[in-house]
């Protein structure tokens, strides 16, 4: 990605000259001559240069981040090849060499464009070390926290009834309280990522408080300099201190950067859902998932999320198919905010006819959220973020015609 930035970087062809018998005679140095020609001149920071980016295409990374640390030793004024290196460091985990060395041509005198991007990395840095803890405490308010109709009356086999007070919105302050954490083990060949994650949300005078807990366990290893991540997912939620749902998922993903500000994430999975209180609901799903993530030269950050879920439901109209789309753009802004836009949409597709409301459901939900934090400004230990968010979800059964506004404010702790 870096050296793309910097003018002097990489030479695929140099011109080698020397004499034999009195006569000159010049060879062209590529990665099917290397090996010999650093024979002749083991020291040659441009053929060793050459050998690094065979090293690279042959994805022996541990190789080409010994040719790159040779070189410095050579000249230790090469800033780009430092950044190679860092980059090299970063795609093994190597995140303590790899922040030492993106901090050293941070603090020098490198362009703009070029801070931004050490930055990216020194945030994903902080992101994927080993050990991660994030605490995240929320106060909100939210004029629908059970999703509920703003219908008076609707219809149950064609018949129009009143409907129960318990099935309108109702509006609530919430308090949120998050804790989620990794630890990656690093193996021979692969990595090993855990997780936990456990969140509660307590709404005042009611009896819609959720609590949520879970693991995730699963290998990642690298193919042809591809990231691919195996996961098991395994997770509860209760409602008002009773249990309602248990899932299980398993999924697969494949991280790789397309190019060096584009990185592209693809996955598949499947899962099952099992309610307590309605075994009807209960249901296998399966589903496919590509994000798409571009960086600007003024490090703008655009995201795309694109999911397709077929969930088979025990009743078969409970059973559905579901088309996500998601888009986001997010930037940073002067004295250290970060401010980011999403715009998203579901279409919800039942998969039968429900005579009880006689027609088969279909449902398109349109949201929108924006959030801004400063995490340079702190409150005690955590910073703060502050979230809007808007959902509404139009349907073709009168009952499910809801919406939802929120204002959240955050407090966020990362160990």
């Amino acid at each position: 990605m870096l050296k793309k930035i910097f003018t002097c970087v990489t030479f695929f062809s140099v011109l080698f000259t020397f004499h034999v018998h009195s006569q000159q005679v010049t060879i062209v140095a590529s990665e099917d001559n290397i090996e010999d020609l650093l024979l002749l001149d083991p020291n040659n920071i441009d053929f060793l240069n050459i050998y690094s980016i065979k090293q690279q295409r042959e994805k022996n990374y541990l190789g080409a981040i010994q040719t790159l640390e040779k070189i410095i030793e050579l000249d230790n004024t090469l800033l780009p090849f430092y950044l190679e290196l860092a980059r090299l460091q970063f795609t093994v985990h190597d995140f303590q060499n790899a922040e030492k060395n993106f901090l050293f041509v941070y603090e020098q005198n490198v362009p703009s464009n070029v801070r931004n991007n050490i930055r990216y990395y020194l945030r994903q840095i902080e992101r994927l070390d080993p050990t991660t803890i994030n605490y995240n405490f929320k106060i909100s308010y939210n004029d629908n926290i059970n999703n509920g109709t703003y219908a008076d009356t609707v219809r149950l086999f064609g018949i129009p009834f009143k409907v129960n007070e318990e099935a309108k919105a109702k509006e609530s302050y919430e308090l949120f309280t998050d804790i989620n954490g990794a630890y990656d083990f690093n193996l021979d060949s692969y990595q090993l990522n855990t997780g936990f994650l456990i969140n509660h949300s307590n709404y005042a005078g009611s009896a819609y408080d959720r609590l949520k807990y879970g693991i995730n366990i699963g290998p990642e290893h690298y193919y042809k300099g591809q990231k691919i991540n195996w996961s098991l997912l395994l997770s509860r939620e209760e409602m008002d201190s009773n249990p309602i749902v248990n899932s299980r998922e398993i999924r697969v993903s494949n991280l790789f950067n397309y190019r060096p500000n584009i990185q592209i994430q693809a996955a598949i999975g499947m899962g099952e859902t099992d309610y307590y209180n309605n075994a009807s609901y209960n249901s296998d799903s399966k589903f496919i998932n590509l994000l798409v993530n571009y960086i600007d030269r003024n490090n703008i950050n655009y995201s795309s999320n694109l999911k397709f879920t077929d969930n088979d439901a025990v009743y078969k109209p409970y059973g559905n198919e579901k088309k996500y789309f998601s888009a986001s753009i997010a930037s940073e802004l002067p004295s250290g905010f970060f401010v980011n836009l999403q715009l998203g949409i579901e279409d919800v597709d039942y998969d039968a006819y429900q005579f009880m409301w006689l027609t088969t459901r279909e449902d398109r939900l349109e949201f929108a959220s924006l959030s801004l934090r400063n995490e340079h400004l702190y409150i005690g230990n955590f910073y703060p973020q502050i979230n809007i968010t808007l959902r509404d979800n139009d349907s073709n059964v009168e009952v499910y015609k809801t919406s939802s506004d929120s204002i959240s404010v955050f407090l966020i702790k990362d160990f």
